[in-house]
């Protein structure tokens, strides 16, 4: 037997040792390889994409339909009171959605304000388009700028809501524009998204996490003052929000009650003794009831809960298509290892605000304060994808 062995061994091992047949392998491995990066820097990959996109729009079309109905109502009225002279809602009810009160007024000039899910479309495209342009100056390799952008086009997280008339795709979309426009290189101050960011940051209250970082940015790229100035201020404003007066019942008694996603609290009727009016004064009660510990482990549950996409009462086929995102987590990771440039410290910031609010306040049921950050995560999900697989670092731009 132990013969046998041995002769088999003298006819296999020289095959699999071979050089030869190795560098055949190597070669034909790089061939493949080549062949699959050229495809995805391809035109072709580009239709292949936008196709699929407009499949999976026509699916969701299907399924849940053109929502205006719920959240949606509101900024419907709010547009057509906006038409007939009365600017209540739009200045007083909801200054924070602004912006997408003004986006949806053309169309319901036009008659029909489903129009506005057009539009919201080509939003949709256009943030592709700002991802892969990101991703490109960043790599220098048009494969993987261009597989970013597809991501983004079949993300669930982003374009679940894009035929909503809810604020989302508004957000979602110009939120990485943004971004791609203030961090172009260039001597030239970038007046277009000093234009964006009143738009973005009146689309939703949370605006201010996106415009702040980029405002930042922008004022050091082009400071004339010291540096400490910039993280100082931007310090005092995040303490000066906690002393704002907020509303009662939609952000101060869910604080108290230990609500991690809204509507589900832990201690019902904890606030009813309370009758404080900001965050700083929900949580130093929080605090007082429970201590500190459970605070601290509340605020850490939340902050995990921000980046968990899936819910016990989603249905299963919505948490599966939700499942197929979590392997982004991971490249985005890797993608936020030095060396960073501009853009990834943006995204780190804008990650850092949304964690220290969210870890503060609470989360909606329905995930949807992931929409805007996903475009944002496949961004230095791409750049980590490239350095996995390839080992590439980031050419030629430097950290600020």
């Amino acid at each position: 037997m132990a013969t046998r062995v041995a002769k088999i061994a003298d006819r296999t091992l020289p095959s699999i040792l071979d050089p030869g047949e190795r560098s055949r392998l190597h070669l034909n491995g790089m061939s493949a390889r080549s062949s699959l990066t050229t495809f995805l820097g391809s035109r072709g990959f580009v239709a292949v994409a936008l196709v699929a996109h407009f499949l999976f729009l026509f699916a969701l079309y299907r399924t849940q339909g053109i929502i205006t109905d719920l959240e949606a109502e509101k900024y419907i009225g709010a547009a057509a009171d906006l038409l007939n002279g009365d600017t209540h809602d739009l200045l007083h009810r909801y200054p924070g959605y602004g912006m997408y009160v003004l986006f949806l007024v053309p169309f319901t000039l036009l008659g029909d304000v489903r129009l506005a899910i057009i539009a919201q479309v080509l939003l949709g495209l256009w943030a592709a388009w700002a991802l892969r342009s990101l991703v490109l100056r960043l790599t220098g390799s048009k494969a993987w700028a261009q597989l970013g952008g597809a991501l983004l086009l079949l993300s669930y997280v982003v374009h679940s809501w894009t035929l909503t008339l809810f604020s989302e795709p508004l957000i979602s979309a110009l939120g990485i524009v943004l971004i791609e426009r203030a961090t172009r290189p260039g001597d030239r101050f970038p007046w277009s998204a000093v234009l964006l960011m009143p738009v973005v940051l009146f689309a939703r209250p949370i605006g201010i996490l996106f415009v702040a970082p980029v405002a930042a940015y922008l004022l050091l790229r082009h400071r004339t003052w010291p540096g400490w100035v910039l993280p100082t201020g931007a310090v005092a404003l995040f303490v000066l929000q906690l002393f704002l007066p907020m509303d009662r019942e939609t952000v101060v008694v869910p604080i108290v009650q230990g609500e991690v996603v809204y509507g589900f609290p832990q201690w019902v009727g904890a606030a009813e003794n309370f009758d404080g009016r900001t965050i700083g004064g929900a949580q130093l009660e929080l605090v007082q009831q429970h201590g500190l510990w459970v605070a601290s482990k509340l605020a850490v549950q939340k902050a995990l809960t921000f980046f968990h996409l899936t819910r016990p009462f989603f249905s299963t086929a919505h948490n599966v298509a939700l499942v197929l995102h979590y392997p982004i987590y991971l490249f985005a990771a890797i993608g936020l290892f030095k060396p960073r440039c501009a853009e990834q410290n943006i995204v780190l910031a804008v990650l850092a605000l949304h964690i220290a609010v969210f870890s503060l306040t609470y989360l909606e049921w329905h995930g949807r304060f992931m929409a805007p950050v996903w475009p944002l995560l496949l961004m230095v999900a791409t750049i980590g994808g490239q350095r996995a697989l390839r080992g590439d670092v980031l050419p030629k731009r430097d950290p600020q």
